[in-house]
């Protein structure tokens, strides 16, 4: 957001404060703990004397302290001691309120309370983002990756058992500080203690959904909750006549996942095997992939034997006996239903034409072979989804991907001041508030950088889009 250069921290935090969506969330709770202090000071003393500093004020340094990046608030009360001018912009004037009173504020809008607002704030201030002019096409294309917040505090951690699988006795009982958070061991680059933030997002990083949870537990829960929230918060927003694609690595690979993605007319480039290798198992995902690579079955259907002339392999990648074959994508939404379906064709003069749709078809053993899946069968939704391992269409998507989550991870970390190794939050409740502010003020920034194209048309894109045109690649090929 380059054209955004101007925005200082001060001024981000100011314009976060101003959104309608924050008056309207966040300041009735404000006020109402102003209210309350005034009646304990009529009751008191003071005889009815207001507060020196409005919950406002005080919440006010909160927010210069997560959309500055810094780790503590002793570290944003230490700059705006020393910046006037951004004190003038949140309103603190020439002094700046004592860190007993900030401790106080925090035990008068806890963290959990504080989650629960800037979430509400974080949802609206998205559904402004989503609807303006050319948002659709970005999102035409959309990445999922899961991240690391890691803490200074120590998480509970689990025994194992004799198989490896965890057990609900906790080894480190005495000495646990973050009872929220989950360890990994081992020295890859998931390892260590905290919780994993797992994302939705644009072909050019917009944040469109998260979760976060404890480290140790599986992504794909957390995967399944994000794309719920997609649901509920950007899908009715989205024209659904054109199929959209999500790329994420191995780690998501599920039916329940592709699921709720086909549901929601996103085709899923989610692959059984990953391309990248694991540090200290060097050999374990290239081995994956190469057994897949030649674990070919048939296909069997009651009614059309030349079916039989046609395989799939362990990635779901489709060919004829003969070789000679050609095989072309098909993903077509209904007009009336918005039901997105999913197949491959296959042509051969020799080995006949074949239509292999996602969610038909199952695999069987003995032998080893495709066969039509029936209600009540657990169908294998790989199989007809061309974007498979060895793709050349979805390897380009898979490389995208990478690009636009280092984007949005690199604005999270180096921005806001998240995804790090190690901070000092001890609970999820207040990992959650931190995180739905910088979502907060990433979408404030999208906002302003529309509002400022609007103004000066002759900057935006010679279609009049606000955001730049998707570059998807055509699903048809």
């Amino acid at each position: 957001m380059g054209e955004l250069g101007d925005v200082t921290d001060g001024l981000l935090a100011a314009m976060l404060i101003a959104a309608p969506e924050f008056k309207q969330v966040v300041m009735p709770r404000l006020e109402a703990i102003d209210e309350r202090a005034h009646a304990r000071t009529i009751r008191g003393t003071k005889l009815g004397t207001k507060a020196r500093w409005s919950a406002l004020q005080l919440e006010s340094v909160f927010l210069y302290r997560r959309v500055a990046g810094f780790e503590t608030v002793k570290r944003a009360w230490v700059e705006l001691k020393a910046d006037p001018q951004t004190r003038l912009m949140l309103g603190l004037g020439d002094e700046m309120p004592s860190r007993a009173s900030l401790t106080r504020h925090l035990k008068s809008l806890p963290h959990f309370e504080r989650a629960e607002l800037y979430r509400e704030v974080d949802r609206r201030l998205r559904q402004r983002v989503v609807q303006l002019p050319g948002f659709d096409d970005e999102a035409r294309i959309l990445g999922m990756d899961g991240s690391k917040h890691g803490t200074h505090f120590t998480p509970p951690i689990y025994e194992v058992d004799e198989s490896g699988n965890k057990t609900d006795k906790i080894i480190n009982r005495d000495s646990v500080t973050a009872e929220t958070a989950g360890y990994i061991g081992g020295y890859h680059a998931k390892s260590g203690q905290g919780w994993q933030m797992v994302a939705l997002f644009t072909e050019r990083g917009t944040l469109l959904a998260w979760d976060i949870s404890p480290l140790h537990t599986s992504e794909m829960p957390a995967a399944e909750r994000v794309l719920a929230s997609y649901e509920k918060e950007v899908h009715p927003f989205r024209k659904n006549e054109k199929p959209n694609v999500l790329t994420a690595d191995g780690g998501f690979n599920s039916n329940p996942i592709r699921r709720q993605a086909q549901a929601l007319c996103i085709i899923p480039n989610i692959h059984k095997a990953s391309h990248k290798e694991v540090p200290g198992l060097p050999e374990e995902e290239t081995e994956n992939a190469t057994k897949r690579n030649k674990r070919w079955r048939t296909f069997e259907h009651p009614k059309q034997a030349h079916y039989s002339n046609w395989q799939a392999n362990g990635h779901g990648e489709l060919r004829c006996s003969c070789g000679q074959g050609k095989t072309k994508r098909i993903n077509e939404v209904s007009s009336k239903t918005e039901h997105l379906t999913i197949a491959t064709k296959g042509h051969c003069s020799n080995c006949g034409n074949v239509r292999i749709t996602s969610g038909k078809w199952r695999s069987a053993r003995r032998p080893d072979r495709y066969v039509l899946a029936y209600r009540g069968d657990e169908a294998d939704l790989t199989v007809g989804n061309s974007l498979t391992f060895n793709d050349p269409l979805a390897a380009i998507y898979g490389a995208d991907r990478f690009g636009w989550g280092e984007s949005l991870h690199a604005t999270i970390n180096k921005r806001f001041g998240l995804l790090k190794d190690k901070s000092w939050m001890r609970d999820i409740s207040e990992v959650e508030a931190e995180f739905a502010v910088a979502a907060s003020a990433i979408s404030v920034l999208l906002l302003e950088r529309a509002a400022r194209q609007a103004a000066t048309p002759l900057s935006s894109s010679p279609s009049g889009s606000v955001i730049k045109q998707s570059t998807a690649l055509p699903l048809a090929a």
